[in-house]
């Protein structure tokens, strides 16, 4: 091999290795675009629950929100997938299309205990921890249990109409 056909060859991988570069990175989006949609879908199935049926265990809630973000303090903050509160206590649940046992752990060793440093105004609250997901494999489950968790899977009884108005085709 010539000189002048190393150096063709070289320029040609480096072409095709940026064309495998862009093509990784559409795959990367897409794949992270179906985990951001598996998150909302998850979310809104257990919104529209928690909505329709504001409990926790035996604590029922006056009012939920969702997507709560708390004060910024040395750089960080944290959101809430689902808040629900009463007089007395506040519900946090996180959300999670498939829950492994690392988002339990956190969940419970880091969102919950800060709640109150990032809203100050709730310090008076006593706080419980909530996990709902559409796939709980055994040992997140075994995990919330042991942190004191309630934990929230659909059971396919519930469905609702957005819209219910049809026409004959």
């Amino acid at each position: 091999m010539t000189d002048q056909e190393l150096k063709d060859l070289v320029a040609s991988l480096a072409v095709n290795q940026q064309e495998t570069d862009k093509k990784l990175d559409r795959i990367n989006d897409l794949l992270g675009n179906i985990g951001r949609n598996n998150g909302f879908f998850a979310e809104d199935l257990f919104l529209a629950a928690l909505e329709k049926k504001p409990q926790i265990g035996n604590i029922k809630f006056d009012s939920v929100h969702s997507h709560v973000k708390g004060l910024v303090k040395k750089g960080f903050d944290q959101e809430y997938d689902i808040v629900l509160q009463n007089g007395a206590y506040i519900g946090l649940v996180e959300v999670k299309y498939r829950l492994h046992p690392a988002d339990v752990k956190k969940f419970a060793t880091e969102a919950i205990p800060r709640f109150k440093e990032f809203f100050p105004q709730f310090a008076d609250k006593k706080l419980i921890g909530a996990v709902a997901s559409t796939s709980i494999p055994e040992e997140s489950l075994q995990i919330a249990r042991e942190h004191g968790l309630a934990v929230i899977a659909p059971d396919g009884q519930q469905i609702r109409f957005l819209n219910s108005e049809t026409r004959d085709y």
